[in-house]
């Protein structure tokens, strides 16, 4: 195999890392001896390296959050890597460069600030500024339509960003900057000619659209009297929600000017209205807004909006996305850049797909406050626009619940199914293996919940009465059956058998078995924990079960 560069442990923050390489041999992997999709030596590897590169780079650049978390990723991969490895230098080597990442995660937790910060206003930027972000955004969705063989929808990016850096051109008085901005009017122009062969002394520059709604076209393989019912069906909450339609993205998100929703900001909580300060932009919020920086069930914080259900739907879904390496986050998010990739609109405008009343759908996202659910890294907007996208679809923050099958629906399209465990009928053997062959399978996405209980029962427990849960990994080790469950909150744990607390199950084996360290989870509240299957059963009241219909061989959809 060849070698793989894993970068050093900075020695205080912000330092420059050493480089130091790892020399990867390879190995015969027996198919008995793993279940994950990773399961040779060159993927783990490859899955690793990236993560610790970016690690690194996160924590030279002063995001140490982030650095944690993807070092605390690289660790979990590095100890899959160990068991597929024979004793010798190469699992000494990999030891001691997990041994590294795991201290450097551990100090960063250490040193931490327990004081909230407060959201940072950032100064707002000169008007040119302002344009030549959007001129560089339309740039970069006409190279990502250009990517895709879409050339009039990439003349139409370059038009629009031609005629935004010369309006940057216009407003900038600095002699230097109106030369860097004439450059890159200038590169546009030439990119787009070459595309279609357009004069540049021809070429129009697009005025600002009017206000007036969209033409929608619908999925083309419905037939009228199913578009009727689609049609009768998108009025939801008393807003309309058209049929989702690739064409119309680009149309959509061409919309130049900071976007203001039409149909008005959302009502807000009870709990929101009573910290409420303001409305705030991304752009007046954060410093270097990016959509995603790293897909992770770990990074996902509930606030204050009763939407437990939904936040843990997001949870199951990250925890699927990093694991499996398929679309279920990215695949709900506009716009995207060349690769694919949701990204950041200065404009603030983002469509989100969602299934609803039988059919994908778009929703119209602002980027808006923090008083939400958010990313614990520092500059990502992923969780918060999902979610208000979701709230909006739902009639607004003052969301009274839902639950977990019916959310992962909106958000995959992946088919829910409700087992209720207090049911004569529940068989727990038959639903065990279910769930198991689904989620070693990559087809099923399982979340659980909480009924009614009373305060104390609940404080005894650690669990937070109907409640929803994301299962981010289901085990079969030593004769156990294990879930690893999270808490939206992202703290408030299970106090039972196989806790934190639980001073009598675990084992030295199975704690390695399992990568669980005791000690640092009695020091760090994440709301991550794991519970053994018959105390779900005893505690919890039901189980959602999302199965992917990508993996039926006979289905048939029909809207009726």
């Amino acid at each position: 195999m060849d070698p793989y560069p894993f970068p050093g442990t900075p020695k205080t923050p912000g330092c420059e890392p050493d480089l130091s390489p790892i020399d990867s041999a390879s190995g015969n992997i027996h198919a008995n001896e793993s279940q994950d999709p990773l399961a040779s030596l060159s993927d783990l590897y490859a899955e690793a390296y990236p993560l610790a590169v970016q690690a690194v780079q996160e924590d030279a650049n002063g995001d140490h959050h982030t650095a944690r978390l993807l070092y605390c990723e690289v660790c979990e991969i590095f100890i899959k890597i160990l068991k597929l490895l024979p004793p010798g230098e190469e699992h000494d080597l990999v030891r001691r460069k997990s041994e590294q990442y795991s201290k450097r995660a551990e100090a960063i937790w250490e040193s931490r600030s327990t004081s909230t910060t407060p959201v940072k206003h950032i100064k707002e930027l000169p008007a040119y500024e302002k344009l030549a972000q959007e001129a560089q955004f339309a740039f970069e969705q006409a190279v990502a339509e250009q990517e895709k063989q879409h050339e009039q929808g990439a003349l139409d990016f370059y038009m629009d960003s031609a005629d935004l850096f010369l309006q940057a051109w216009k407003d900038a008085t600095d002699g230097v900057i109106k030369d860097a901005l004439e450059q890159r009017l200038r590169d546009v122009i030439s990119r787009a000619e070459n595309l279609k062969g357009v004069s540049i002394d021809t070429m129009p520059l697009l005025k600002v659209k009017s206000g007036s709604a969209p033409v929608i076209s619908g999925p083309s393989n419905l037939t009228p009297q199913e578009l009727q019912v689609l049609k009768t069906t998108m009025l939801i909450n008393s807003k309309k929600y058209h049929p989702w339609s690739d064409l119309d993205v680009k149309d959509l998100l061409r919309e130049k000017g900071p976007f203001t929703d039409p149909d008005g900001m959302l009502p807000l909580s009870d709990k929101q209205i009573s910290k409420f300060g303001s409305w705030k932009r991304v752009s007046q919020i954060m410093e270097n807004p990016k959509m995603i920086c790293l897909i992770s069930s770990t990074s996902i914080v509930q606030d204050i909006v009763t939407d437990c259900s939904f936040v843990a739907s997001l949870c199951v879904s990250a925890s699927y996305e990093r694991r499996w390496k398929k679309q279920l986050i990215r695949a709900c998010i506009y716009p995207r850049n060349k690769f694919g990739e949701p990204c950041y609109n200065p404009h603030g405008k983002y469509l989100v797909k969602l299934t609803f009343n039988g059919i994908a759908r778009r929703v119209v996202s602002k980027s808006g406050t923090l008083m939400c659910t958010f990313s614990t890294n520092k500059n990502e907007l992923w969780p918060s626009i999902i979610e208000k996208a979701y709230m909006k679809l739902m009639g607004g923050y003052d969301f009274p619940g839902s639950n977990s099958g019916i959310d992962l629906y909106a958000l995959t399209g992946w088919i829910p199914e409700h087992i209720f465990i207090k049911e004569s009928n529940f068989d727990s053997e038959k639903q065990w293996k279910r769930m198991i062959h689904g989620q070693r399978n990559g087809v099923a996405l399982v979340t659980i919940a909480t009924g009614n209980m009373t305060d104390a029962e609940a404080d005894r427990l650690g669990l937070v009465p109907t409640h929803a849960y994301a299962v981010l990994d289901l085990k079969e080790v030593q004769g156990l059956r294990l879930l690893q469950v999270k808490n939206p909150w992202s703290h408030k744990r299970w106090k039972g058998p196989f806790s934190h607390l639980d001073a009598d199950s675990w084992t030295e084996g199975l704690k390695a078995e399992l990568n669980f360290d005791q000690f640092a989870a009695l020091k760090n509240d994440d709301g991550i924990f794991w519970i053994d299957y018959e105390s779900v059963c005893a505690t919890f009241d039901t189980i959602h079960i999302n199965w992917n219909l990508e993996t039926l061989n006979h289905r048939a959809v029909i809207h009726a």
